[in-house]
């Protein structure tokens, strides 16, 4: 559990560290763009460091690829929260701003990671 949070939290950090970095890039859209590009960087290394690190899995070949199936529609559930939940507190509300949505990353990702972690104990990275 506390290797989770220690690779969760960084998780996060590249989380938010893309979806600014793809507000910057594609200035002038909604965030779902973001939301989503930011997706991608955040899921593949997530993967990379809960299947090393966390679950200790050693799984090889259609294993594997039957894990990374897994792991990614896992993820594609919750990337759908984190749209909706950002969509509901930014776009909707017309509240834009860093500080207010950077409020709005914490408070969608404490959610988003409670959700992952039930999800890779529970379905992909089992025992």
């Amino acid at each position: 559990m506390l290797l989770y949070v220690i690779f969760g939290t960084l998780t996060t950090l590249v989380s938010f560290a893309a979806y600014f970095l793809f507000r910057w890039i594609f200035a002038g859209y909604d965030t779902p763009i973001s939301v989503v590009f930011s997706w991608i960087c955040t899921v593949t290394f997530a993967f990379v460091t809960n299947r090393l690190f966390v679950f200790n899995s050693t799984t090889r070949g259609a294993e594997l690829i039957k894990e990374a199936v897994l792991f990614y529609a896992s993820r594609l559930l919750t990337l759908s929260v984190d749209l909706l939940m950002m969509f509901l507190l930014v776009d909707l509300t017309g509240l834009r701003g860093v500080l207010y949505e950077f409020a709005a990353r914490c408070f969608v990702s404490v959610f988003v990671l409670i959700l992952n972690y039930i999800l890779s104990k529970v379905v992909i990275f089992k025992k």
